[in-house]
C-alpha cells in the first residue's frame, strides 16, 4: 500500500466532442412520421364523409323515384284494391303495383261503382 502522502491521482481531462448535429440552411428539417399522416387522416375522412353523403343523396333520389312511379299506379283507385299486405288486389293480385298494372284488363274506377 501507498502511504498518503504518495497517493496515486488520476487527473481527467472534459474534452466537448465535435457536435453532430450541426445545420445547415439549406437542409430541409426532417418531419416526424406522426406530421406526415395528419394531413392523410384528414383527407381521408373528408372523402368518407363526402362518400356517405353522396350514397345517401343517391339513394333518396332513387326512393323518390319510386315513389313517383308508384303514385302514378292506377291500382289504389279500383274496386278491387285492398289495402292488405296479404293479397293487395282479389283479381290480378299478380300484377298489383307492378308497372304491368296500368294495361289491366279488369281495373274498375271506385267511383264508377258507386
Amino acid at each position: 500500500m501507498y502511504p498518503l502522502e504518495q497517493s496515486p491521482i488520476a487527473q481527467v481531462q472534459v474534452v466537448q466532442a465535435p457536435s453532430s448535429r450541426t445545420s445547415t440552411p439549406s437542409a430541409p428539417p426532417q418531419q416526424d412520421g406522426a406530421m406526415v399522416l395528419i394531413p392523410l387522416c384528414f383527407i381521408a375522412i373528408w372523402v368518407g364523409l363526402i362518400y356517405v353523403i353522396a350514397d345517401t343523396w343517391k339513394y333518396n333520389q332513387k326512393s323518390s323515384r319510386i315513389s313517383r312511379e308508384l303514385a302514378r299506379l292506377p291500382c289504389k283507385k279500383c274496386q278491387f284494391f285492398s289495402n292488405n299486405h296479404y293479397i293487395k288486389c282479389a283479381v290480378n293480385p299478380h300484377v298489383v303495383m307492378t308497372p304491368h298494372a296500368n294495361e289491366c284488363q279488369d281495373y274498375r274506377s271506385k267511383k264508377n261503382s258507386r
